[in-house]
Order: C-alpha cells, then sequence, then structure tokens
C-alpha cells in the first residue's frame, strides 16, 4: 500500500552566496578558463554548450558537463575570441576563431555528431591579422549572417564579409580611411565590439570601443565609433554603407579624438525600458560610462551622458575587460556584471547598486550570463568558475526564435525584436544580444516577470510581419517560428495525470492528426531540460525527470506555441531518500526550499 507522506513547507529562502559549480560539473577547475567563454547549443539537445579558449568545448548534460574537445580541429594560433552563429541556416551553431598575436582565423562548420570542420577556405575568407571581437550579424537583412572582424594594430584595417549564402566576399580596402562601405578603420585598436539597431528602423547599427593612442592616420588616435547602418537609394541598385556619427550624437570629442580612447567594452542594452538600446563603455580605469538613447520614434536618437554620480557605474573594476548585461534576479530590468567588479543591479529607476553575490571576480577578460540548468535564472560564468544562481520567487520567459531565411531572418533570428508585455512590465529586446568583449553567444532570450505570471509576446521579423502570443504562462521556455506548419490537431494517448516515484521515467503518447513535426517542452516545473524526454521530437518519448516535483508537460507542433495537450507529472520521492534524514527539493516550483519529512511514500516492497 501507500503510505502517509508529511510535508512541510518551510519557506526557507535562498541564500544570496552563489555556489561555485565548475569543478563538481567538469572535474575540471579551468574547464572555462581563458580570454573567450561562448555558449550556444552544439548538439541540437535543447540546453547550452560552452566553448572557452583554454577549456576548449563542453557537453552540457544539465547535471555535469561533458569534454567535447574530440570536436575541435586542430588549427596554428591561439584564439583570442570566439562567436556562434548559423552562417549556413542549418539550424547547427558554427563556430568563428579569431586569433590573437598569431595563426589565421578559422571558421568552423558545425557538422554533429561528426567533428567541426574548418570551411574557412571553401568561403573564401582569410585574416591571419591580430584580431580582437569578430561578431555575427545580418546587416542587410537577406536571411544571411555576415561577420565584422576587429583588429588589434593600426594599419591593419578592421574586416566585414558579407555572406552571399555559398561564399563571403570582402567588403574592406586597405586604402582610404574609411572606406565606400564605412568599416575598414585603419587605425584599429578596437576592444570593444556590439552590434544592435539603436535608431529602431530595422536594421543593425554597429559600435566599437578603442584602448590605444598608435595611429596610421594624421591627426587622428583610435577611438571609440558609432556607426549607423544606412541605405543610399540611387536610380541603380540600393547602395549600403555605415556612417561614423560618434562626433555628432556626442559620444566622443575633439581631444578623445585627438589623444586616444582608453576603453575595453561596448555593449548595448536597454536599461531604461524604452525599446531604445542605450550605450555603456567601459573605461581601463573604471572610469565607464553609461549613454542613454534618447531616440523617441523610428529613425531618431541620441545618446546622453548619463552622470557618474547618478548610474552608480563608475569607480573600480580597472582593467576589467567585459560587462554583460542580464535580468538574473528575473524582476524586468536588465543588470550587469563587470569583471574584476561584480554584481550591479538595475534599481528600475535608473541606478544600480553594486552586490558581493560572487565569491570570486578578479578574473578581468570574459564573463557571460546563460541559464545552464534550464531552472529559469541566469547563472554567471567568468574566467574563474561557473557560479550557480540560487534563484527567487520571481517569473520569468525564456524565448527562442526559429526565423525564415527566404522571408529575410537568419535562421538562428539573429537581431530580431521581441516585446513582453506583463500586467507590471513592458520589456523590449533583441534576440543574441548578448555578448562579451570576446565572445557572442547564441542563447534563447530571457524576461524576468517579477511577480507576473501572464505576459503578451510579440515578436517583429525583419519584414515587419508580427507574431503574437497571448495570455502566456510564465516560467517555461517557448519556440516561435516565423513560418511554421500549425494544422492539424492532436491529442492524448496518455492519462491528464501521472504519479511515479523518483527515479521512474514516464511513458507518454499523443496522435496527430496531421504530419507535421512536434516537439515536447516542460511548461512548468523544476527543470526545464529537453534531455528529460528521450527524444523531444517523438510521438511516443519517455520522460525521465531530473529530480521530484510536480512538471506540467505540453506536446505542440514545432514552433507553434498556440497549439498542444498538456499532461501532469507527479514524481513522488521513494523512502530511500530520506535515510539521512529530512531531504530538501522544491515541490511547488516557488524557488524556495521546503522541507519533506519522509515515511514510506512508495511501495517497498508491495503488501
Amino acid at each position: 500500500m501507500r503510505h502517509v507522506l508529511f510535508v512541510c513547507l518551510s519557506g526557507i529562502a535562498f541564500a544570496q552566496t552563489w555556489q561555485a559549480v565548475e569543478f563538481q560539473l567538469t572535474g575540471n577547475s579551468n574547464a572555462f578558463s581563458g580570454n573567450t567563454i561562448a555558449w550556444a547549443d552544439i548538439d541540437g539537445d535543447g540546453d547550452m554548450d560552452v566553448y572557452a579558449d583554454s577549456g576548449g568545448l563542453w557537453l552540457n548534460n544539465i547535471t555535469s558537463f561533458s569534454n567535447g574537445n574530440v570536436l575541435i580541429p586542430s588549427f596554428s594560433g591561439g584564439p583570442w575570441s570566439a562567436a556562434f552563429g548559423d552562417y549556413n541556416n542549418d539550424g547547427k551553431p558554427d563556430l568563428h576563431l579569431a586569433m590573437g598575436t598569431s595563426g589565421t582565423n578559422v571558421v568552423l562548420q558545425n557538422v554533429f555528431p561528426s567533428a567541426f570542420v574548418n570551411v574557412a577556405g571553401s568561403l573564401g575568407y582569410t585574416d591571419s591579422e591580430f584580431c580582437q571581437p569578430a561578431y555575427w550579424g545580418d546587416y542587410n537583412n537577406d536571411g544571411n549572417l555576415d561577420i565584422y572582424v576587429t583588429h588589434e594594430n593600426p594599419g591593419e584595417p578592421n574586416e566585414f564579409w558579407q555572406n552571399s549564402g555559398l561564399t563571403w566576399n570582402p567588403r574592406f580596402n586597405n586604402g582610404g580611411n574609411p572606406d565606400p562601405f564605412g568599416l575598414a578603420d585603419r587605425n584599429s585598436h578596437a576592444y570593444g565590439l556590439t552590434w544592435g539597431d539603436i535608431d529602431l528602423d530595422g536594421d543593425i547599427d554597429i559600435v566599437t570601443s578603442a584602448c590605444g593612442s598608435n595611429s596610421v592616420i594624421p591627426n587622428e588616435r583610435p577611438y571609440n565609433k558609432v556607426y549607423q547602418n544606412q541605405v543610399i537609394m540611387t536610380d541603380g541598385p540600393p547602395a549600403d554603407r555605415f556612417v561614423n556619427l560618434t562626433q555628432d550624437i556626442g559620444v566622443v570629442n575633439g581631444s578623445e579624438i585627438m589623444n586616444g580612447s582608453q576603453d575595453y567594452w561596448a555593449i548595448l542594452f536597454d536599461y531604461d525600458g524604452d525599446a531604445f538600446p542605450d550605450l555603456f563603455i567601459g573605461d581601463n580605469s573604471g572610469n565607464h560610462r553609461l549613454w542613454r538613447n534618447t531616440g523617441t520614434n523610428v529613425g531618431d536618437f541620441g545618446f546622453e551622458l548619463v552622470p557618474a554620480s547618478t548610474h552608480g557605474l563608475a569607480g573600480g573594476g580597472a582593467f576589467g575587460h567585459t560587462a554583460v548585461a542580464g535580468d538574473f534576479d528575473n524582476d524586468g530590468d536588465l543588470d550587469l556584471y563587470l569583471t574584476v567588479t561584480g554584481i550591479f543591479i538595475n534599481n528600475g529607476d535608473g541606478t544600480f547598486s553594486h552586490k558581493t553575490f560572487i565569491p570570486n571576480t578578479s578574473s578581468f577578460h570574459d564573463a557571460a550570463w546563460v541559464d545552464f540548468d534550464m531552472d529559469g535564472d541566469l547563472d554567471l560564468v567568468n574566467q574563474n568558475d561557473l557560479y550557480l544562481n540560487p534563484g527567487n520567487n520571481n517569473h520569468w520567459l525564456a524565448i527562442e526564435l526559429v526565423g525564415d531565411p527566404s522571408k529575410g531572418t537568419t535562421r538562428s533570428a539573429n537581431n530580431v525584436k521581441i516585446k513582453v508585455t506583463s500586467a507590471n512590465k513592458t520589456q523590449y529586446r533583441e534576440h543574441r544580444y548578448l555578448v562579451g568583449t570576446y565572445s557572442q553567444n547564441m542563447l534563447p532570450t530571457h524576461f524576468g516577470l517579477g511577480p507576473d505570471k501572464t505576459a503578451t509576446v510579440e515578436v517583429t521579423w525583419p519584414n515587419q510581419t508580427t507574431t503574437v502570443l497571448n495570455n502566456v504562462t510564465a516560467n517555461q521556455y517557448l519556440s516561435i517560428a516565423q513560418t511554421a506548419n500549425c494544422g492539424g490537431s492532436l491529442s492524448s494517448n496518455t492519462p491528464a495525470i501521472l504519479t511515479s516515484c523518483s527515479g521512474e521515467s514516464f511513458p507518454l503518447s499523443i496522435q496527430s492528426s496531421s504530419g507535421n513535426p512536434i516537439e515536447w517542452r516542460v511548461k512548468s516545473g523544476p527543470h526545464h531540460a529537453p534531455t528529460q524526454f528521450s527524444d523531444r521530437h517523438a510521438m511516443a518519448p519517455v520522460f525521465t525527470p531530473q529530480s521530484p516535483g510536480q512538471y506540467i508537460l505540453v506536446a505542440s507542433y514545432a514552433g507553434c506555441m498556440e497549439t498542444g495537450v498538456e499532461v501532469t507529472v507527479m514524481s513522488l520521492l521513494t523512502e530511500n531518500w530520506a535515510d539521512t534524514g529530512p531531504y530538501a527539493v522544491d515541490m511547488n516550483n516557488n524557488h524556495r526550499t521546503d522541507i519533506l519529512e519522509l515515511m514510506d511514500i512508495c511501495l517497498f516492497p508491495p503488501e
């Protein structure tokens, strides 16, 4: 018979100090060390894997990481920066590695489960200069990811490579400054690089930050630059170019141009929630500057310097190379992590407060926010370790997009705009906006919702069509496709509620009236990893919960969140979980620890 389970909901809050888990998960204390740390779903299992230039490739199993260096071919030189991007639109993240003082850049095509293949030569791409960051972006909305590569040394112009779908074409020259396309800066020294639609006109603009004083251009030192993406109409085909508006909008002055900038990072993030990306540039002496984007209408933008005494981000953090934005506390405001200094909480009123949650912030190169365990809150990785976010009671959404290249969107939907509206807040993001100084990630776009339990999600694609989902339940990962086959109906062959003891699996089964592809997801539960399904695209997968608790599972047509059938799974604890006393577990999915006094809740053996 089944015995009684006594439950005491103690309401114990998570501690604020974040636990370092790199060695626990990898068996290696230097797995994620090096200049660059970049995340993407390499193997297509739904969770985020990581590449670090010193530790190499690590495949995420949620509760551990497996070394995947057998998948990375040998190459000469040492990577200085890494950027994931699906350049050939096959749904698999490819990897660009920009070399430092030696070697030639490589483009590694993802052909998982086989090893990556270096295809730089076949694409017509070569770059053997000392590179700084190199990031992907579709500048002309043709559905192909282009790449911009910045350099360290003056006299080695930055390079923009346009992806035609089959080959890469150079859009730069080694002559005058600027070149006709506008991005081949001969003074170089670009340490920071970021893409973003700063004027909300539908195409992505570029910001670079400079650190250096050596120059090959008379009366001009390396300085920070804001490039607006412009299309000039002519009698023939439209002419495209980037225009340096930095002085016009007041981001630099004459003195800085004459003496040079001394800045490491440049990031765009909407810290005040008005949809216009704001600019944050980090100085190597800690004199960090925040510019608020003053735009109010499409095509209109400007940058207003926020006094350091107001924003609270200046001072300290000398020689920190990276700032990364993410809503780690799920309150709906983008917070910051600065290498060397630590976390700065966005107070929601235009100011930030420094916090010391992270035990070791001494590393000065790269960092990234990532929900590696798929529990709905952003964890943090820096050169020192991977830190587990203890979470709180706030709600969240994580959104993955699938673009249609035939409609002018890259398959990975880079820089597609997402608007999330809930009862207390409206938020705006560009998909794939998360970058570090030396890395570009391919992550779902994360939104904190605070106390709000539902939201409306609106996606605006590059062709200006929209996808709107109303009354979306919080605390889930969503996949939204620009073009999806949503016709047909689904029905379940599985009971609506299933109960099992911990460690046991749940067989699931649905049937469809059409042949359209389907996908399973965890709508709510302690863990959202797709790897809990034996095959998340199967009609009859097996679900094995990662930990005890209540899960609501949904099967829907791929990319069609409005279709679907639900199954509720209750995974209980077995008696031997209690052999050493009370076991701490989050049974009701509120990010707080419950204390379960266990007394023979499962039948061992049957009576």
